[in-house]
C-alpha cells in the first residue's frame, strides 16, 4: 500500500487536458498503467454494473429542484478532499479528533485509491473511509464506482442503510446486484467467474497468477447507519469482512472492500490491527474556490445570479467554518442563490442558525410559490409554521425507529397520533398527509422502497433530519417553560405538574445521544438564550425529570414507532432528560438537581436504568455522553474516551471498578469470539502474571507463586477465544528470554495460531529471538512471522539482525534466514509506508551496516522515510540519516530530519554538510 506510488504518472495524466475536470477522473488512467486488465464483455455484470454506476456522473449535484437554482453536474461538481490517513494499531483511536490531527494529511485521495487498489493488501483487509456529516462518503463511493476501469474492475456499491443485517455478506452482495442489474436471478459467483482468469492464461498453466483478471470492489456505504439500524455496536463487522475476503481470494476471486462511516461510530467495530483506515479532511480555500467556480458556471446563465467569491462564505468565522464541509457549502450557495445575495449577513452564524435559515426560507418558498400562492400573510404564516412541525413530526419518526428513511404509512400514523384533528382538515392537495409533508419538499427525496415495497423518504442528508429534532426538542421544552413560568407569575393559578406528555411521546423511543448532532444543534439554541431564559429552562427540565420518578409508565395506543417496553421507554425517557439537562448547561450539575437526592445508591440505581432498558448501542451513546467531574458528585459532558463499561462504573462514582475494568479491557483484547469460563479463568491468570510476576531470570528457574501462577493458566485444556491468545502471546513477547523453554513452549501450544486479524509478527518474532527453538518445535511459527505487515516488517528485521549478537549456530542461521526472506520481499513490494506505532530506528542502522544490495538497487528506497513523524525522524541517528541521505538522494528527507530536531538551515544551505557536521559530532 503507498501514498507515493503513482504521482508521477500522474502528474503526466493530470497535463493532458481532457482529464482535468472529471470527477476524480485520473483514477482510470492511473489503474490502467498499473493493472493490466481485458475488455468487460458486452452485456455482461461488469459491463451493466459500470454502466449503472456512470449514470451518477451526469446527475445534478443537488438532486432536488428548484427555479432559482441550477446544478453542476457530479462529474464536474465533485471536488477531490484532503485525507489524513493511519494503519490501525492498538493505540488507534479513530473516533477522537485529537488522535486525527496527530495523523499526517495527504492531498491527493486519487493518488492514495489507485495505490490502494493496485495492490494486493487491499483483497486481504477492508478500507475503512471516515468523515464526518456532509464530508462527501456518500458521493465519493458512487464517483469511485463510476470511475474505476472497467478492464480490471468490477465494483457493487451496497448502502447499508437498505440491507438485511442478517444477511451474510456474500447474500447482501448478491442482493445488491439483483437490484442493480435488474435481474431477480444475478449471483455473486456469476460475477466472481467473470473477473476470473484469461482463456489464454488458463490454457497456460498460469490461471492464479493470470494479469488480466478482474478485481471485485465492493463498497458498504454507511456503517453508522448499520449500527444505527441494528441498535447494536456491530464490534466484529470489519473482521467478518476480512474474513469474507480470504476466503474470497481461496476461491480464486480476490475482493477489496471498502467502508465508509461517521467518524463518531468509528470505535464501535473491533477495527484489525494493520487496517488502513482513511478520514476526508474538510475543504481548504483551494477547494472551496474550485467548488465555486464550478458552480458559478452552472448559474452563469441566469441573469440575476450574483457569482459567489469566497470572501463572501470565509469573511466570518463562523461561516467559514461550515463552509469547509462540502454539503454545507452546498447548502450555503443554495440558500444565497435563493435570496439573490453574493455573501452571508451576520456576525455569528452557527451551524444551526445556517440550517434554520435555510428550513425558513425553503419553507416560505414551499408555501408561497407551491401551497398557498394567494392566500394572506397571517394565513401563510400558519402554514409554513405547520410545515415545519409536521417536517419535525417525519424527523422523530425516522429517529424513533432507528432508521434515516420514514414510509407513507408510517408518517401518516404519526400525523395523525401527533395532530389527529388536522387529519380531518381540508387538505392543501388531494393528495395523503404524508405526500403533503414530504413528496414536494426540496430536501427530501422519494429513498429506495423498503424491504415491503413501500414508498419511503429520507431527507437528503441526515443532518437535516437532526436539527428539525433537535429543534422539535427546544420547541417542546420552551413551551413547558413558558408554561412553568406562566403558573409562577399568577398568583391565582395552582401549580401542579407540568404536562409532558407530547415531551414524553418524543423522546421515550431513542436517546438522544445516539444521533450525537441533535444534542449539538440543542446546545448551540441554548447557547443562544439569555442568562434567565437559559436558567429557567434548565429548570424546567429538572422539574419534568423530578416528577417523573414517581409516575407509572403507560401505554400509548397512538404512537408506537417500536413495539412497546415500559422499561425501554422509562430508560429512554429519563436518559434523554439527564443528557439535555447536562448538555445544555454550561456548568457541572449536581446529581441532586437530577434525582433529587445526593444518595449514591439512588443515583447508581438511576444509572443502571439505561442499561436494563436500553439496547447496547443506545446505552453506550448515553454513557459516553455524561461523565462525572474531578469530585464525582457533579456530571459534565464525557471527556474520556474509555469503554462504556469503565464509563458507567466512573459515573457511578466507583472508581475502583472503573480501574479493574481498564486493566481488564486491555488484557482481554478485541475479538468478536464468545466468552467461555476457561476464558476468564486465563484472563484472570493473565492479570496476575501481568501484576505480580516477579521475573527472576538470573535464577535457575522459576519461583514456587511464579510456577502456580503459570500452571493455573496451562491447566485447562479448552481452547482459547482470540483476545486471549493475543494477550498470551503480547505476555511472551515480553517475558520469554526469562522463561524457561518448557513454559514457552506450552504457552505457545495455547496461544497459536493468533486471532484473526492480529497477525501478531513483532511479537512472534520477540519470541522465536528469545527462544530460537520454538522455530524448530512449532513449524507454522517462521510462517507467522513472514507474513508480517509491511508497516511493521522493518522492526522485525530490526530484531531479527540484533541476534546476530548473542544467539549461537544454527538458530543463527535460521533466524538470518527468516530475515533476508523477509527484508528481500519488503525491497521488492516497494513502496510502502512504515507503521508509526512500530518504527524501530535500528533497521536504519541495519540498512548502513549491513548495506543489502536488494535495498541498494531499490530506487524508491527513499520513499520509505518520505512520511515519518517527527519523533520518528530523532530517533535515527545522525550517522544513520547521513547514510540514508547520501545513499537515496532527495531533498525530502534530510529537509525533515533537520525540521525535526529543531534545526532551520537558511534557503539554499547544503544539507548535506550539516547532516555530517551532526554525524561526526556523535
Amino acid at each position: 500500500m503507498t501514498l507515493n506510488e503513482f504521482a508521477a504518472t500522474r502528474s503526466l495524466i493530470r497535463a493532458e487536458a481532457h482529464n482535468r475536470a472529471s470527477a476524480m477522473g485520473e483514477l482510470q488512467k492511473l489503474l490502467a498503467v498499473a493493472i493490466s486488465g481485458q475488455p468487460a464483455p458486452g452485456n455482461s455484470y461488469r459491463d451493466q454494473l459500470a454502466l449503472a454506476a456512470q449514470e451518477v456522473l451526469d446527475e445534478p449535484l443537488l438532486r432536488s429542484g428548484s427555479r432559482a437554482v441550477a446544478s453542476p453536474t457530479v462529474r464536474n461538481g465533485f471536488v477531490e478532499p484532503a485525507f489524513r490517513y493511519a494503519i490501525a494499531d492498538h493505540y488507534s483511536r479513530p473516533a477522537d479528533e485529537d488522535w486525527w490531527e496527530e495523523q499526517p494529511q495527504y492531498e491527493s485521495l486519487v493518488d492514495y485509491l489507485a495505490g490502494h487498489l493496485a495492490d494486493q493488501f487491499s483483497t486481504e483487509r477492508p478500507l475503512l473511509l471516515l468523515g464526518h456529516p456532509g464530508a462527501g462518503k456518500s458521493l465519493l463511493t458512487e464517483v469511485l464506482a463510476a470511475q474505476l476501469p472497467t478492464d480490471s474492475f468490477a465494483v457493487v456499491r451496497i448502502p447499508l442503510r437498505s440491507v438485511n443485517t442478517d444477511d451474510e455478506l456474500a447474500i447482501q452482495i448478491t442482493k445488491e446486484l439483483q437490484r442493480t442489474l435488474q435481474k431477480p436471478a444475478a449471483d455473486l459467483e456469476e460475477l466472481r467467474q467473470e473477473c476470473g482468469s484469461c482463456a489464454d492464461c488458463i490454457q497456460g498453466g498460469n490461471s492464479l497468477a493470470c494479469p488480466h483478471r478482474c478485481r471485485l470492489v465492493v463498497l458498504l456505504d454507511g456503517f453508522d447507519e448499520l449500527v444505527q439500524a441494528t441498535g447494536v455496536t456491530q464490534s466484529g463487522y470489519l473482521t467478518k469482512i476480512q474474513s469474507f475476503q480470504k476466503r474470497a481470494s481461496t476461491l480464486g476471486a480476490p475482493t477489496a472492500v471498502i467502508v465508509t462511516s461517521r467518524t463518531v461510530v468509528a470505535d464501535r467495530a473491533e477495527i484489525p490491527a494493520g487496517t488502513a483506515i482513511v478520514k476526508l479532511s474538510e475543504f481548504d480555500d483551494a477547494r472551496i474556490e474550485r467548488w465555486l467556480s464550478v458552480w458559478n458556471d452552472a448559474h452563469s446563465h441566469i441573469s440575476d445570479f450574483k457569482p459567489l467569491a469566497i470572501e463572501g462564505l470565509t469573511s466570518q468565522e463562523n461561516a467559514a467554518e461550515l463552509a469547509r464541509h462540502p454539503l454545507l457549502l452546498l447548502m450555503l450557495a443554495v440558500y444565497l442563490a435563493e435570496l439573490g445575495e453574493s455573501r452571508l449577513g451576520g456576525a455569528n452564524l452557527t451551524q444551526s442558525t445556517l440550517y434554520q435559515r435555510i428550513l425558513d426560507r425553503f419553507i416560505d418558498r414551499q408555501v408561497k410559490e407551491k401551497a398557498a400562492p394567494v392566500a394572506e400573510p397571517a394565513e401563510q404564516k400558519r402554514l409554513e409554521a405547520e410545515q415545519r412541525r409536521q417536517l419535525q413530526f417525519a424527523a422523530i419518526g425516522m429517529f424513533n425507529r432507528g432508521r434515516q428513511h420514514i414510509t407513507d404509512d408510517e408518517l401518516d400514523a404519526d400525523l395523525n397520533a401527533f395532530e389527529p384533528r388536522r387529519q380531518q382538515a381540508v387538505a392543501i392537495q388531494a393528495i395523503s398527509p404524508a405526500h403533503r409533508v414530504l413528496g414536494d419538499f426540496m430536501f427530501v427525496h422519494n429513498a429506495r422502497a423498503d424491504r415491503d415495497r413501500r414508498a419511503a423518504y429520507e431527507f437528503l442528508h441526515a443532518t437535516f433530519g437532526e436539527y428539525l429534532v433537535s429543534e422539535l426538542v427546544m420547541h417542546l421544552l420552551t413551551r413547558l417553560m413558558r408554561h412553568r413560568e406562566l403558573e409562577a407569575a399568577d398568583p391565582g393559578l395552582h401549580p401542579g405538574h407540568l404536562d409532558d406528555s407530547v415531551l414524553r411521546r418524543v423522546l421515550s423511543h431513542q436517546p438522544l445521544s445516539t444521533r450525537q448532532p441533535t444534542l449539538d444543534f440543542a446546545r448551540e439554541a441554548a447557547d443562544r438564550l439569555t442568562p434567565d431564559n437559559r436558567r429557567s429552562l434548565l429548570a424546567t427540565i429538572t422539574e419534568v425529570l423530578q416528577a417523573n420518578f414517581g409516575r407509572p409508565d403507560v401505554s400509548d395506543e397512538l404512537y408506537n414507532p417500536l413495539p412497546y417496553s415500559p422499561v425501554r421507554r422509562r430508560a429512554c425517557y429519563m436518559a434523554n432528560l439527564t443528557l439535555l439537562r447536562v448538555q445544555l448547561d454550561g456548568a457541572p450539575v449536581p446529581i441532586n438537581e437530577l434525582i433529587g437526592t445526593t444518595s449514591r445508591n439512588s443515583w447508581e440505581r438511576f444509572v443502571r436504568l439505561w442499561r436494563a432498558g436500553l439496547d447496547p448501542q443506545a446505552w453506550t451513546s448515553v454513557i459516553n455522553a455524561l461523565g462525572p467531574d474531578d469530585e464525582g458528585l457533579r456530571l459534565t459532558r464525557n471527556r474520556n474516551p474509555w469503554h462504556p463499561d469503565v464509563n458507567e462504573a466512573d459515573l457511578i462514582g466507583d472508581r475502583y471498578s472503573a480501574a479493574k475494568l481498564l486493566a481488564g479491557g486491555h488484557a482481554s483484547g478485541a475479538s468478536a469470539d464468545p466468552w467461555t469460563y476457561s476464558d476468564l479463568k486465563a484472563l484472570e491468570q493473565l492479570a496476575l502474571i501481568q501484576a505480580t510476576y516477579s521475573g527472576t531470570p538470573y535464577l535457575r528457574g522459576l519461583l514456587p507463586y511464579d510456577i502456580n501462577m503459570f500452571e493455573e493458566l496451562l491447566g485447562s485444556p479448552e481452547p482459547l477465544r482470540g483476545g486471549v491468545r493475543r494477550t498470551i502471546l503480547t505476555l511472551l513477547a515480553r517475558i520469554s528470554e526469562g522463561l524457561p523453554e518448557p513454559y514457552v513452549a506450552r504457552l505457545l501450544a495455547r496461544a497459536l495460531p493468533p486471532p484473526a486479524g492480529y497477525s501478531l509478527g513483532p511479537e512472534l518474532a520477540a519470541i522465536a529471538v528469545a527462544k530460537p527453538s520454538m522455530l524448530d518445535e512449532f513449524p507454522t511459527l517462521g510462517g507467522l512471522i513472514s507474513n508480517v505487515e509491511n508497516g511493521n516488517a522493518a522492526m522485525v528485521v530490526a530484531l531479527l539482525w540484533s541476534a546476530d549478537r548473542y544467539v549461537a549456530e544454527p538458530a543463527r542461521g535460521e533466524l538470518l534466514k527468516l530475515r533476508n526472506d523477509i527484508d528481500r520481499r519488503l525491497a521488492n513490494e516497494m513502496p510502502f509506508e512504515f507503521n508509526p506505532g512500530y518504527f524501530a530506528p535500528e533497521y536504519v542502522t541495519y540498512l548502513r551496516v549491513e548495506r543489502p544490495q536488494h535495498w541498494i538497487r531499490q530506487p524508491l528506497t527513499h520513499l520509505l522515510f518520505r512520511d515519518l513523524e517527527p519523533n520518528s525522524l530523532t530517533s535515527i541517528t545522525p550517522v544513520d540519516a547521513l547514510y540514508v541521505a547520501e545513499t537515496w538522494p532527495s531533498e525530502e528527507f534530510p529537509q525533515a530530519y533537520l525540521a525535526a530536531r529543531d534545526t532551520k538551515p537558511e534557503p539554499g544551505t547544503d544539507l548535506l554538510k550539516i547532516l555530517r557536521t551532526l554525524a561526526s559530532a556523535g
